[in-house]
């Protein structure tokens, strides 16, 4: 790759005759350390030096080394030219492909640059005298000071939000919010046995119990999400709306449709947290570009807000269906 830069630099600076002269005695060059290459890796793998034959298998290959094509087979096929049947990784395969892809494509833009190309800076095209330095406008194609077109609002706005949720996207199961949270979740597990010791489990202690679990889990789940950055509670309240009907999750009559009025099931759902909340947020990127959703965490010149989640409200300000 250095070899094709240099070439490329070569043929954006020079004339095309002088270019093409240059070019080709660096390309000699180059050739050289190819073969010098391959030598080396041949005596490694097979413990000897080449023969006639191999020989000229190693000069052909470390010329042709130049355009990227060998790199590119030898990937494909798994193994590097007289490597005695020592087979390459995945990653080196990858590695092997990539670069001749690379190599091949700056080869053939380097090729055309020195047949059809014309040089970027030919002499007398700038005059500077001992002590000055260049300035902007003086070399040809230069831009001047305003020529650069403004950038498009709609490609910013997509870069910051982007921005954005790279910094809120986490392990959600795994972050120390959502830990505490399915902690205390758990733990109403024993609140509900003490209440169902305590009242028994005739219906109308049954519903009485089943309702006060619901409003504690609703009332875990204003704690955490008060505490929640604003995009992220901002989208579970709002896939709450679409799934529950409420943006603090299943409300009691919720419940009771979906467990048909069975108040033990209802108990036992209030104390179980969700076991794939990734899946959960899995959308919130796509709902914060889509349609004018981040606009309000971007102020007017299109830079992230700083997102702070505001002091904690308690439960008992807050109604259970709201």
């Amino acid at each position: 790759m250095i070899c094709i830069a240099i070439l490329a630099v070569i043929a954006a600076i020079f004339t095309p005759f002088v270019a093409l002269v240059v070019g080709i005695c660096a390309l000699v060059v180059f050739a050289g350390l190819g073969i010098k290459a391959r030598y080396d890796e041949f005596k490694a793998n097979n413990g000897r030096s080449p023969g006639w034959g191999e020989w000229a298998g190693l000069v052909g290959l470390g010329i042709a080394d130049i355009t990227g094509i060998p790199q590119i087979v030898e990937g494909i096929v798994g193994k590097r030219a007289f490597s005695n049947g020592h087979t390459l990784t995945d990653f080196q395969r990858g590695e092997l492909i990539g670069g001749g892809v690379v190599q091949l494509a700056a080869t053939v833009a380097m090729i055309a640059g020195l047949v059809t190309g014309k040089p970027t800076v030919k002499p007398g095209d700038i005059d500077l005298k001992p002590g000055e330095e260049v300035k902007p406008g003086d070399a040809p194609g230069d831009a001047e000071p305003g020529d650069a077109k403004p950038a498009d609002p709609a490609a910013v706005r997509l870069q910051k939000l982007n921005e954005l949720a790279d910094k809120l996207e986490v392990d959600f199961k795994n972050d120390p919010l959502r830990a505490a949270y399915e902690t205390e979740v758990n733990g109403l597990k024993a609140k509900a046995d003490a209440l169902l010791k305590e009242r028994g489990t005739d219906p109308a202690a049954l519903e009485q119990t089943a309702r006060d679990m619901v409003k504690a889990r609703r009332d875990l789940g204003v704690k955490y999400k008060d505490k929640t950055p604003e995009p992220l509670r901002d989208y579970i309240y709002e896939m709450n709306m679409q799934r529950y009907g409420d943006p603090l999750g299943p409300s009691f009559e919720f419940l009771m449709d979906k467990y048909n009025g069975d108040f033990m099931k209802i108990i036992d759902a209030s104390t179980r947290p969700n076991p794939d909340i990734n899946a959960f947020m899995a959308g919130f990127r796509k709902w914060l570009l889509e349609g004018t959703h981040g606009d309000k965490y971007l102020p007017a010149d299109n830079q992230p807000r700083q997102v702070i989640p505001p002091p904690p409200t308690e439960p008992s300000q807050r109604d259970d269906h709201n």
